[in-house]
């Protein structure tokens, strides 16, 4: 059992470090950019149902692309629905607003 905790604290611990190194990352290098939604589908995957989103991303300085993300369920949330959004040029790295 130990094996397994430290297992999954080091996995938890990896995650949250990625995660505010992207946040930093955006925070100095992110353009301000809009996502405007493509498709909507339901995301039944964990404990946290959601949806499943395919965005379309374009802003100035980098060429548009199309992503996907997992949001929480709202209701604004439909296709055509443009959100801010924050991309770092150089990978695409992006975070919805």
């Amino acid at each position: 059992m130990t094996i397994v905790g430290v297992g999954f604290g080091v996995f938890g611990w990896r995650l949250v470090t990625r995660s505010r190194h992207d946040a930093r990352r955006l925070s100095a290098a992110g353009v301000a950019a809009t996502a405007e939604v493509l498709a909507v589908a339901n995301h039944l995957g964990g404990e946290d149902p959601g949806l499943e989103l395919r965005l379309r991303i374009s802003g100035p300085g980098f060429a548009t692309f199309e992503a996907d993300t997992i949001r929480a369920d709202d209701p604004a949330l439909v296709p055509g629905a443009v959100l801010a959004a924050v991309v770092d040029p150089a990978d695409r790295l992006f975070s919805i607003t």
